[in-house]
Formats: structure tokens, C-alpha cells, sequence
């Protein structure tokens, strides 16, 4: 390890949930129109369905998505109107139902909906699109906000799958990070959300926040294995204050530096192992019979904005506020920012924000990027244009933390968390600066 840690331990990179990353996304203006909506109404196949709810009761201090926090009722209300109306504007464009195989409601907290709002939702989706009798619904959940009549109205329509956030069981890590939630209240929804018929669920655990140790994480982990969840995704904390500036308050409380975060991850990681959870990719962790560790074995493990998944769709339609659509000719994101949002969306207009056009080049390299992500192997083909890339390799080749027989690609297993490094050889557009700046 000692020889591999120099070359990448602490190097930035984006997460690759897309190529290319988020920091290439540019205005949407009248000579950079996306035409999306025609490649997903073309689609001969199902495609993916996200919504972003962005509403949280309150901020916690580790976050880095798109959230607004509040506990107004009257601006959530608001928002569930211009959700519905972005809905109908896009199904007429569309000029049909398309066929969906998965669904994801994220966040913010999709918790922080009303039995009502969550059902009246779940309508006017039902109305729009047409569902697969086995589309994975899925939603994010905050254990603090899901009441067990939002549990009840998430059985009757149709969620069957549910990812609990959870960070840490520590009570000093959690008044820190200012999301107190002692382990048997995360225990009761799950127990309400198995009795409800939803079984398959995830915990989201995190490391390298204050407080954290080699010895607590340990405890945490052994704790989150008796919730007995199907999967576990393991994030490191991002710390990016310049993008997120109410993080610099956990800078007082003292961050681990990135060899101690390292030692943190492989605690984890053993602990999970261990109890016999496959690993995925480079921090997700699945039962050997969930559908994840079966994609991963049969090799159609992909993975996009909400990370690791089985879902083999090859659009993704957003709907919300920041929400974006990934289809071949371009990414497209929404406007972020909720009463422009809200506006546009009233004003019969598409709430387009940031497009990104992918060249043959941008989908090359995205492959590689993600075969190296899911499979830890890619297939190069011809490298004769690839010259940057192999440059920017040879490092990591001498040090055998990744071997080329031909233009067959391998990073070492040994080393997951090296895998990010790796894959931003192979970004063209990589800028160390700017991803350490901002969430990419």
C-alpha cells in the first residue's frame, strides 16, 4: 500500500456519476438547445425516471446535494405545483406515455412530502408514463421525517425500494454534523417500512467527519450490520466549502486528513466483507443475492447520478428542481434555483439550466471511465489516440497499481479507492483545481 499511496491518496476527481463530469456543463442558450425530449420519446426501449424533492426540515452540515431547507408547508405546497406542471408540459412534448423501468425519487428528503402530496404525485407520474409491471420505484428517505402514514402511503403506491440515510450511530459524530437520529428510531421505520412490504432496503453510512475513529466507525458498522440491510453504500465526506459554505463549521471540530480517512474506509470495508456483503464497485456493499451483486457478477453493473445501479436503461428522464436528464446526444440540467424554478415552470417553459454535448470522443472515454468504475477493467481499443491518457498512466503502471496485456486496461482490487484517480486519466477535461472546488 505504502508504494501506491504517493500517487493517489487525497489526488481530487470527480465521482464519474457522469463523462463528461459536471464541471463541463455550460448555460443553455438559443445556439445550445438540447433536443432530449426527442431522444427519449424516440427510445425503443424504457428509460429511468428521477424527481428531485430538494425540501430538508433541517440542514445537516455534511451535505453536498441541492437542498433548500425549510419547514414552511406553504413553499413545499408551491413547489409540488410547479412539480405537476413541469409533468404535463414535458408528457406533451413528449407526445406520449414513455415506457419507465425505474424510478428514483432523491433529495433533499423525499420524506418531507405528505401521504397526500406522495400520493397525488404518484397519479400524475401514473398519468404521464407508463409504468413496467416490474419497475423498480425507489426513494430516499430520511428516518426522521418517514411517519409510519408516509410508510403506509409508499406500500399502496407501488415503492418498493428505500435507502435510509444514516452517516454515523455515534452520538457525538451526530450532534456534530447536526443530524441526531439515535439507531432505534432508524430501526423502527425500517421494521414499519418491512412490515408495509417494502424489504428491500439501504443504509448510507459515511466516513472521514469529526469525531470519527478507526474504533467508532467499527462500532458503526457492526450496528448498521444488525438493521440487516440488503445493500450499504459507504461515501467518504466531501469537503467543499468553497461550494458549501456552512461546511467550514466542521472545521472547528477537526477533519481527518486523507491517510486517516483511508484507514476509516478500510475499517468499514472489512467490517462489511466480513458479514458477507459483496463488494460493489469502489463504496457500495450488497447481499450476494441483491440485484446489484448479481449485475455485478453478470457484468451489466452501471452506474449514473444516484451511483451504483442494475438499472440497464440507456435515457434518464429529470424532473424538479437540479434534476438532469442523461440521454446519448447530451446531459441536461434543470434550474437549481426553486422560485426560478417555479416561474419558468408556470410560464409553460421547459426550466432548462446547464446542457453538455457529448462528442464520440466524450462517449469513448465515458466507457472506459465507467467500466473502470464498475468493473475495475476497461477495454482501451485503439490507443492511438489515447496518448494523454497513457501518459498520465504511466505512473500508476510502474508502481503495478494497474497493468496494460494489450489494450486490455486492469486497476488492482487491492486498492478500490484508487479507482477514481485512475479513470481521471482518461478525462480529458480533468482540472484538479476546480473539482477540489466544487461537487462534480
Amino acid at each position: 500500500m505504502s508504494d501506491h499511496v504517493p500517487l493517489w491518496l487525497g489526488k481530487p476527481a470527480p465521482r464519474y456519476t457522469s463523462y463528461p463530469p459536471a464541471t463541463q456543463f455550460a448555460a443553455v442558450t438559443p445556439a445550445r438547445t438540447p433536443s432530449h425530449l426527442a431522444e427519449l420519446a424516440g427510445s425503443a426501449t424504457p428509460i429511468s425516471l428521477y424527481l428531485h424533492i430538494p425540501f430538508c426540515r433541517s440542514l445537516c452540515l455534511f451535505c453536498g446535494c441541492h437542498q433548500v431547507i425549510t419547514q414552511r408547508a406553504d413553499r413545499m405546497a408551491a413547489y409540488q405545483v410547479a412539480l405537476h406542471q413541469e409533468i404535463k408540459l414535458v408528457r406533451e412534448k413528449l407526445g406520449k406515455r414513455v415506457v419507465v423501468s425505474h424510478l428514483h425519487f432523491g433529495g433533499g428528503s423525499p420524506s418531507s412530502l405528505t401521504p397526500t402530496q406522495f400520493t397525488a404525485l404518484m397519479e400524475a407520474l401514473g398519468e404521464a408514463f407508463a409504468f413496467t409491471a416490474n419497475c423498480e420505484k425507489a426513494i430516499e428517505l430520511d428516518p426522521r421525517t418517514t411517519a409510519p402514514e408516509l410508510v403506509e402511503v409508499l406500500a399502496r403506491t407501488g415503492i418498493n425500494r428505500a435507502s435510509l440515510g444514516v452517516q454515523d450511530f455515534n452520538p457525538k459524530v451526530q450532534e456534530t454534523i447536526h443530524r441526531v437520529q439515535p439507531i432505534e428510531l432508524v430501526r423502527g421505520v425500517m421494521e414499519n417500512l418491512r412490515g408495509a412490504g417494502i424489504t428491500a432496503l439501504s443504509l448510507d453510512l459515511m466516513y472521514g467527519l469529526p469525531h470519527q475513529t478507526e474504533a467508532s466507525l467499527a462500532e458503526t458498522a457492526q450496528q448498521a450490520l444488525t438493521l440487516d440491510p440488503e445493500r450499504i453504500s459507504l461515501f467518504s465526506y466531501a469537503h467543499v466549502p468553497g461550494f458549501k459554505t456552512y461546511q467550514k463549521a466542521l472545521e472547528d471540530a477537526g477533519l481527518p486528513n486523507d491517510a486517516d480517512k483511508l484507514k476509516q474506509e478500510r475499517v468499514m470495508r472489512q467490517a462489511l466483507v466480513a458479514a458477507g456483503y459483496a463488494e460493489i464497485g469502489i463504496d457500495h456493499f450488497a447481499k450476494p443475492t441483491d440485484s446489484l451483486a448479481i449485475a455485478m457478477q453478470n457484468g451489466t453493473l452501471g452506474r449514473n447520478f444516484q451511483g451504483y445501479t442494475d438499472d440497464v436503461a440507456s435515457m434518464l428522464l429529470g424532473l424538479g428542481a437540479s434534476s438532469i436528464s442523461d440521454v446519448p446526444g447530451c446531459f441536461v440540467q434543470n434550474e437549481p434555483d426553486l422560485e426560478i424554478y417555479q416561474q419558468r415552470v408556470a410560464q409553460g417553459e421547459l426550466p432548462l439550466k446547464r446542457v453538455c454535448f457529448r462528442s464520440a470522443d466524450d462517449h469513448r472515454r465515458g466507457r472506459i471511465i465507467s467500466d473502470l468504475m464498475c468493473k475495475f477493467t476497461a477495454e482501451l481499443g485503439d490507443v492511438s489516440d489515447l496518448g494523454d491518457a497513457l501518459a498520465r498512466l504511466v505512473p500508476y503502471e510502474r508502481a503495478g497499481l494497474v497493468r496494460r496485456s494489450g489494450s486490455q486496461l486492469t486497476v488492482d482490487r487491492a486498492y478500490p479507492m484508487a479507482v477514481r484517480a485512475v479513470a481521471a486519466c482518461f478525462d480529458r477535461y480533468y482540472d484538479a483545481a476546480k473539482i477540489a472546488s466544487k461537487v462534480a
